[in-house]
């Protein structure tokens, strides 16, 4: 009750405190939300160097490169390695001096040293050349400022910022690799020492040729071996001795029948189980839903799977000292081999605008063989980039 007094006698500055957190509440709020309108802060998922790399820029460019296709890991983890390494590169390409102007930007993408990033998004797949056409009315269309599609104009986007970073890692890489000299007398005297010999002889007495009674080691001398190699005696986790026994548990001749005559049973309630699977499982046992061939079964099993029908159970029967029950549930003949044709087209270090380029080559290709206007085999011998097939002829 004095405590509640003092409280009422102290009102105003009860108020005054209430005032003070409620108004350091709303200023906090102000500061965090000014906050989250700054470069990434809420949509940042990574940051390399100091550089953010905001979700919203990720998943735009995502959306204009792949348009939901492909395989989600494998185009993000693409995606994700441009992102860090233009963050690297632009780095220090901003404190070397390197950029790219827009006369050399246009040559990359429309002059006659097209960038590979573009050859490789605007080749047509029946003639394995880049098309220019194409090429063109691109350029005529952003010259003029009649592109209208925004997801046209979105994936172009993005791969002129691939293009853009490609060149700069171009230009840093030989940058370095021009910048990288060795003087001829370095040269020389590496060569020297490597190549240069030297005779000499020497004495080897193995320790244990010594007898122990010519060498007197004492207390002492231990105490400062140990002294001077602390460390090779020093062990910082607890160290227990423990002693046990092993006792070799074997089941006897009527453990053996016991056990035979539990299987018989099983074996007999396997033959009516309304479900397989279940019945298996509840009996430490397992479905096997994939066919195996004869050679790969064990046991008896493998010399009398060929007369057992459908639903048939064996067993049970000794298999690796196993008392095992088998029931078939299904059984076909199928080809030991089958033939295969296949068309490649390589991506180089597993770059988000190839792999987008490649995929569309690809479809471009399945959509000409579906239709009948070119053989999978004339398609293959124009279009497939698999190194270990002869260009002249398709392997089936």
């Amino acid at each position: 009750m004095a405590l509640i007094g003092k409280i009422r006698k102290h009102m105003w500055l009860v108020i005054v405190l209430l005032a003070l957190a409620l108004a350091g509440f709303i200023i906090m709020d102000m500061t965090s939300a000014n906050n989250s309108g700054s470069f990434g802060s809420r949509t940042t998922i990574g940051e390399v160097n100091g550089e953010k790399i905001d979700y919203m820029d990720f998943q735009r460019a995502e959306e204009a490169l792949y348009g939901g296709s492909g395989d989600v890991f494998g185009r993000r983890s693409s995606l994700w390695e441009y992102f860090v390494e233009n963050a690297i590169i632009n780095k220090i390409a901003d404190a070397s001096g390197i950029a790219v102007g827009a006369d050399e930007l246009s040559e990359l993408e429309f002059g006659t040293n097209l960038s590979p990033l573009i050859q490789s998004f605007y080749r047509d797949p029946q003639t394995g050349q880049v098309n220019r056409e194409q090429l063109n009315e691109i350029k005529k269309a952003i010259d003029e400022g009649t592109v209208t599609n925004p997801e046209f104009a979105n994936r172009f986007n993005e791969l002129r910022k691939q293009v853009i970073k490609t060149q700069k890692q171009t230009k840093l890489n030989n940058l370095v690799a021009k910048a990288i000299y060795t003087p001829t007398w370095y040269a020389e005297a590496v060569d020297k020492i490597n190549n240069e010999a030297a005779s000499f002889e020497f004495v080897n007495i193995p320790f244990d040729v010594v007898n122990d009674s010519e060498v007197a080691v004492s207390d002492e001398d231990y105490a400062a071996y140990i002294k001077e190699n602390a460390a090779k005696y020093t062990n910082k986790e607890e160290v227990r001795n423990i002693s046990y026994l092993v006792f070799d548990v074997k089941p006897t001749i009527e453990d053996s029948v016991a056990l035979k005559d539990k299987m018989v049973k099983a074996a007999e309630g396997f033959k009516t189980a309304p479900n397989d699977s279940i019945y298996a499982a509840n009996n430490n046992g397992y479905l096997n839903n994939t066919y195996a061939k004869k050679d790969d079964l064990t046991g008896d099993l493998k010399t009398l799977v060929t007369s057992l029908s459908e639903g048939d159970v064996y067993g049970p029967y000794l298999d690796n000292n196993v008392y095992t029950v088998a029931k078939l549930v299904g059984k076909k003949v199928i080809a030991d081999s089958a033939k295969a044709a296949h068309i490649l087209r390589s991506v180089g270090n597993g770059d988000p605008v190839q792999l987008v380029a490649a995929q569309k080559y690809i479809d471009s290709l399945k959509t000409a063989i579906v239709s009948g206007s070119i053989s999978f085999k004339d398609a293959a011998i124009a279009n497939s980039q698999d190194p270990w097939i002869c260009p002249l002829k398709v392997v089936t």
